[in-house]
């Protein structure tokens, strides 16, 4: 079996991404960026710096802990981004540190590079965030064909309960379908025998046999 570094695996491909922003003044100023895949060594570090923001805060000690996660969080977020955006001239500079990020840009902002981010590792990687038509009938087919769940293992957890979800609709949806066109078909054959078959006279009926 070849070890991890006789792959020859390389970097994972970037991908330059572009926003327009308005300045003060209503000029309208286009950002590009270029957007890499993160390692675990990386959100490591993004997670250890967040937490370091958070204490550097004068009323952290104070805070409640609903706004503590929070703050650490958000924080998380733009560590994660301030590595993962690059100079699109010079892929191994970064676009802008932590700071820079939370002084310049506005929360709207952040949010549409972190979604830009998140729609990148999904389209290079091998965990899908997104369920498309397309993977849906992909993994429903693989998952009846070797009776495993193994194809859902390529989906985070909320994509994974998104896919058990449709799964399982789609398995009522057919039943209901089948159970009513069933029904249909039963009144309607019980519709057709009883307009072809003939009247029964009452007079014949009460008649006397002949003798």
């Amino acid at each position: 079996m070849a070890k991890l570094e006789a792959l020859k695996l390389g970097k994972t491909a970037g991908k330059r991404f572009k926003f327009t922003r308005k300045t003060s003044s209503g000029e309208a100023v286009p950002v590009e960026v270029l957007i890499v895949p993160l390692s675990p060594t990386d959100i490591d570090r993004a997670r250890i710096d967040a937490e370091n923001y958070f204490e550097s805060l004068p009323d952290a000690k104070t805070m409640p802990q609903a706004t503590r996660d929070e703050i650490v969080t958000d924080a998380r977020e733009v560590e994660t981004l301030s590595r993962a955006l690059r100079d699109v001239d010079a892929p191994e500079d970064i676009f802008a540190g932590p700071a820079a990020m939370r002084s310049l840009l506005t929360t709207a902002e952040l949010g549409v590079l972190l979604k830009a981010y998140v729609f990148h590792q999904d389209d290079v990687g091998p965990l899908a965030s997104k369920l498309t038509p397309e993977r849906f009938n992909q993994v429903v087919e693989d998952v009846a064909k070797t009776g495993e769940l193994d194809p859902l293992v390529f989906f985070d957890s909320p994509t994974q309960k998104e896919c058990i979800i449709s799964m399982a609709r789609l398995l009522w949806n057919s039943r209901t379908d089948r159970s009513s066109t069933t029904s249909d078909s039963s009144e309607r054959e019980t519709e057709s025998t009883s307009e072809s078959a003939p009247e029964r006279s009452d007079e014949s009926s009460d008649a006397t046999p002949p003798a």
